[in-house]
């Protein structure tokens, strides 16, 4: 039988590491899937409407009736 010790001379080729040391240099997030896209909504947001405007006076406003005039003696 041959003896399972080797030599100090006899290395292993790098390219023979376990697979935990070739990958210690990763970073989790690369390992990890990307993040799926955002759905996208069913309808775009609508503006809220602008406020209705206030009604148009069809003619001039009619000044009030001077009630000072009407009481006072006439001259």
């Amino acid at each position: 039988m041959v003896p399972a010790v080797t030599s100090a001379g006899d290395q292993e080729p790098a390219s023979d590491l376990e697979p935990g040391y070739r990958e210690t240099d990763t970073v989790p997030e690369e390992l990890a899937p990307a993040p799926a896209p955002a759905p996208v909504p069913s309808h775009a947001p609508v503006p809220a409407p602008d406020p209705a405007p206030s009604p148009a006076r069809a003619t001039a406003p009619v000044p009030a009736p001077d009630t000072d005039t009407a009481s006072s003696p006439a001259p």
